[in-house]
């Protein structure tokens, strides 16, 4: 009976020409999805210093040298465009970059499908070929890549230069097998478009991964073609000249080699970076964070990596397709340039999500190369593959195999199941940042003082309630003077209309919540509840009878606790409470938006890990 039902499945259109796209394009829905309730559609981190440039451009004092100027040592161009874009045609929509990065993502996965359907042709069915990328596409696809979507600004430019660069790759492929002008022009003019627009510092991965393969085809063809050479050289030195023109970090670079110890910690570093690339930012969160053990799982990494390359030469699989070792060059490229740039940083900087933009490519590498060569073993053309017959045994049999996959894939499969999990937080974080900049601005500029940041994304191990914005202080207040001045993302009419879709309300369900209310809670019996923490900032409407009521619920590990009620900043009530239920009554002005606070002046100490700071049990809160 399966045999019959697989038989049918694999003779099927849609199962032989269209699982892996299917999936791709599932993978995506809910990647949109889950990361849409997720955050709000607001303007935060480093896109909070493009600003600046929508004033230019509306004062008429915008001019090319604003947006070509670097910023440290990344050239972002292209993206200052898209902002400046966005600004001028869409109010500048928070989740433009969102779906920018997602589509490119998807494109990125198509091609790299296409080039890897073509190179298993000859070796298996095509519904296998569709069966083997599916963790492929988890790779590319899945909710590991959360920092690559949810983030603008410069992941915009490092998502699309990563799909511009891949393009480029494509080609030079193609000029490997027989020479075109067509596929010249075309690698010459993405690699330059890549470089110009979206190049950043990530212009070195390019660099490396183009020599890198380079010196992989010069062991196996000593005779490359003149005009590729050529070709090349050409296009690397332009692109070095207009990635460098202005520019100011290297010097930064000479002076990080000559410090003491400097050669040890970048070794380290790398090998944390290589770590991180197996166990990820997530499970790094959840606990998984012994140095030590990262080391190991690094150092294996390297010689994983190491051991494909000898793979690929042993299976001739350049006679195929280069692909796979551009691929393995770009996660090289990413390794020099973390040494040359980052290495000099706090070893915790090595654990960053954005790193996954380009050690994934490494890993679809090794997954690719050792699909190849597995199917010339099992299935066909035993003698074209130089492997002793010990080697064959050890690396190629199931178990290994097994191993090999686990091992690659536990980061990215249980950060997809963790992010299912921190989705409620980093909603509440959004939703409290957002209150506070249009709702609680006194409260904002304290935050930006004392925190010098504030709309940073959330700590997402924690089970927080902060806001954060990503730039110090200056630099977030002029980027919201900006966006009030033009009524631009959090102020635009098109935000408050899609946002707040309701009046504000009288209960506690339709007020809204600006800072220290915890997600909902719910008892057996179905009644809910919130925990506040010690300070709680609320916007409320007010009835015709100008009451406000108040139920709650002080925990016995309290003791006594004292609480004071501010209406308008103004304090309105002062009382004891005492464990158990209490209702609280007061006036406040009627048929008005009510601003209240409530200060508790003790701190319940959660248990089992929980770091939020609670107080009381809000159970009821409304106005007559």
């Amino acid at each position: 009976m399966y045999k019959n039902f697989f038989r049918e499945l694999k003779t099927h259109w849609l199962a032989t020409t269209s699982i892996a796209l299917t999936f791709a394009i599932l993978c995506i829905y809910i990647f949109l999805v889950h990361y849409h309730f997720g955050r709000s559609d607001i303007i935060f981190e480093d896109q909070l210093q493009y600003l600046p440039l929508v004033e230019k451009y509306f004062e008429g004092k915008l001019t090319f040298y604003d947006l070509w100027a670097t910023q440290g040592e990344h050239r972002l161009f292209g993206y200052k465009i898209i902002f400046l874009l966005n600004a001028i045609f869409f109010e500048l929509i928070g989740f433009l970059d969102y779906y920018i990065n997602a589509f490119a993502l998807l494109l990125l996965t198509v091609l790299v499908y296409i080039k890897f359907n073509q190179s298993l042709k000859n070796l298996c069915s095509r519904f296998l070929r569709q069966i083997l990328f599916l963790p492929i596409v988890v790779l590319m696809l899945g909710l590991a890549n959360w920092g690559l979507v949810v983030n603008g600004g410069m992941i915009v430019a490092v998502v699309l230069g990563s799909l511009i660069y891949t393009i480029s790759y494509i080609y030079m492929d193609k000029l490997f097998t027989a020479w075109s002008k067509k596929n010249a022009i075309f690698f010459f003019l993405s690699s330059i478009t890549g470089t110009l627009a979206f190049g950043g510092s990530y212009f070195l991965v390019f660099f490396v991964a183009l020599f890198f393969t380079f010196f992989a085809k010069s062991i196996t063809d000593r005779k490359l073609n003149y005009k590729i050479l050529a070709l090349t050289a050409g296009t690397v030195l332009l692109g070095f000249s207009i990635y460098t023109w202005d520019f100011q970090a290297i010097e930064i670079i000479a002076t990080k080699f000559g410090r003491e110890g400097q050669l040890l910690h970048m070794a380290k570093y790398i090998l944390l970076v290589l770590g991180n690339s197996v166990i990820q930012t997530d499970l790094f969160e959840a606990g998984f964070n012994d140095y030590n053990i990262f080391y190991a799982i690094g150092g294996i990494v390297f010689l994983i990596y190491l051991y494909t390359l000898r793979i690929f030469w042993k299976s001739q699989m350049y006679k195929t397709t280069y692909i796979p070792i551009f691929l393995l060059g770009n996660a090289a490229g990413l390794f020099i340039m973390v040494m040359l740039l980052r290495s000099d940083q706090d070893l915790n900087t090595a654990f960053g999500m954005w790193w996954y933009a380009h050690t994934k490519f490494g890993f679809i590498a090794i997954l690719w190369i050792f699909y190849f060569t597995v199917l010339k073993l099992r299935f066909s053309y035993k003698k074209d593959i130089d492997l002793s017959r010990l080697e064959r045994k050890i690396i190629f049999n199931k178990g290994t195999l097994a191993c090999l996959f686990i091992f690659l894939m536990s980061g990215s499969i249980y950060t997809n199941m963790a992010e299912t999990k921190i989705l409620p937080n980093r909603t509440a974080v959004f939703a409290n940042t957002r209150n506070l900049v249009l709702f609680d601005k006194k409260t904002l500029d304290k935050e930006i003082e004392e925190k010098m940041k504030i709309l940073e994304y959330p700590n997402t191990s924690k089970k927080s309630q902060e806001t954060s914005y990503y730039a110090n202080a200056p630099v977030t207040k002029e980027a919201l003077r900006i966006m009030e001045k033009y009524s631009l993302n959090i102020f635009s009419d098109h935000f408050r209309q899609s946002v707040f879709k309701y009046q504000l309300g009288q209960d506690i369900d339709t007020a809204l919540h600006a800072r220290g209310w915890n997600l909902k809670e719910w008892r057996p019996d179905g009644t809910g509840f919130y925990w506040i923490e010690p300070i709680s900032k609320t916007l409320i409407r007010s009835g015709n009878a100008g009451k406000l009521i108040i139920h709650g619920y002080t925990p016995e590990s309290l003791l006594r606790a004292n609480l004071t009620l501010f209406i308008n900043e103004t304090t309105a009530v002062t009382k004891e409470l005492k464990p158990g239920l209490f209702v609280l009554e007061t006036q406040v002005p009627k048929n008005q938006n009510i601003y209240i606070v409530i200060s508790i002046d003790k701190v319940l100490k959660p248990l089992n890990g929980d770091v939020r700071q609670l107080s009381i049990i809000i159970n009821d809160f409304h106005t007559e």
